[in-house]
């Protein structure tokens, strides 16, 4: 954080825009949601390693009730395919923290957790969900996106507009000009891309 801010968060990162997100809050709020902060910061670098290269993983948490697995469940498999690298950790926004009530401002918890982390994964099956938000404002230099890809199943690219609209599609379009997209269809595809991403970015 910058040199005005108060001493014990001095060293901590800091929101590129925090003045204009705490104009709304008194002093009492904002000390509470700094302690917070620090509380988030610390979960993150217990998660990890001193020296890892931090993925934090976001995506829908959409479940279906049935047993087959959901978009959630490939989020958990990313995060937990990042942990099997030595030099690595990934992580989902829900397992930051998750005691501390201060988050029930999920918006400000991934806003903080995106600037305590390296790399920004998301992993997109649609584009229905806070997701799309999240992906709107992470810094794209540092964000790697894993697209389902529904072209095969598709007649026309029917399911393909109709999981993407064109918001979304011509976001990744402009991510895979920059090579931080990556696509999959099935689970064994995603791990795949998993490993590709690694490979692109662990140092």
């Amino acid at each position: 954080m910058s040199d005005d801010a108060p001493p014990h968060i001095r060293n901590l990162p800091r929101l590129d825009d925090a003045n204009f997100v705490y104009r709304g809050y008194d002093g009492q709020d904002a000390a509470r949601i700094h302690a917070a902060a620090i509380g988030l910061f610390a979960d993150i670098d217990t998660l990890t390693q001193a020296d890892a290269t931090k993925y934090f993983v976001l995506g829908s948490y959409k479940s279906p009730q049935s047993s087959r697995d959901g978009p959630k469940d490939r989020l958990k498999r990313a995060a937990e395919r990042f942990r099997t690298e030595p030099k690595a950790a990934g992580f989902l926004l829900e397992e930051l923290d998750p005691d501390n009530e201060e988050w029930g401002n999920f918006y400000l918890k991934y806003r903080y957790a995106l600037v305590g982390t390296d790399y920004a994964v998301f992993v997109v099956e649609d584009n229905d969900g806070g997701h799309e938000l999240e992906l709107g404002t992470a810094p794209l230099e540092t964000t790697y996106i894993l697209k389902r890809d529904y072209t095969l199943p598709s007649i026309d690219n029917d399911l393909e507009y109709e999981k993407y609209d064109a918001m979304m599609a011509t976001l990744c379009s402009l991510m895979e000009k920059n090579g931080h997209l990556y696509t999959w269809q099935t689970t064994d595809d995603l791990d795949v891309a998993l490993s590709d991403l690694i490979d692109d970015t662990l140092p």
